[in-house]
């Protein structure tokens, strides 16, 4: 099977709300990205990798959580600094677009606070703030607190600690 293909199939199964068919997806996109670095043959899918571990930002299950940050680590690692930088726009429209559903959907927080539950456990966000220096300063100086409002205060400084520690 294609990497395409994969991904594809991958991002199919992970708008299920079946949460037992969630997690493989989930470890689906690292193993994609790993095994084809070399061939770099799935830059094309990178949108919608992206796309699909962004929304999974958002999942109540830990599981899938945990397994999101695993695929967020490897692509951080695995796909160029210079490619990247190139989705952070994408980024922060599809975390914009999730935060304001939060908000102003029909049972939503209104103007109350919205966490992102990817960004609220331990961890969660070192594949963004571990990147190489220079995404890394890219980040901060893209996201410019963004980030940090959709964390609570308690890992807020877990965060501010690594994504200001630039070298």
């Amino acid at each position: 099977m294609q990497a395409g293909e994969v991904v594809k199939e991958s991002a199919r199964v992970l708008t299920t709300r079946n949460q037992s068919e969630k997690r493989p997806a989930s470890c689906s996109f690292p193993a994609v990205i790993e095994e084809r670095k070399e061939a770099a043959d799935f830059y094309t899918q990178v949108p919608v990798i992206i796309r699909e571990l962004v929304h999974r930002l958002n999942d109540d299950s830990t599981v899938v959580l945990k397994a999101n940050n695993a695929a967020l680590g490897a692509l951080t690692k695995c796909v160029p600094a210079e490619e990247l930088v190139t989705h952070l726009q994408f980024i922060r429209n599809l975390i914009a677009s999730m935060v304001s559903d939060a908000r102003y959907r029909k049972g939503g927080v209104g103007d109350g606070n919205f966490f992102l539950p990817g960004f609220n456990m331990p961890k969660d966000l070192e594949p963004l703030v571990s990147s190489s220096g220079g995404m890394k300063s890219t980040l901060v100086l893209f996201f410019d607190g963004f980030l940090v409002n959709c964390t609570s205060k308690k890992m807020n400084p877990l965060f501010l600690l690594n994504i200001t520690s630039i070298s």
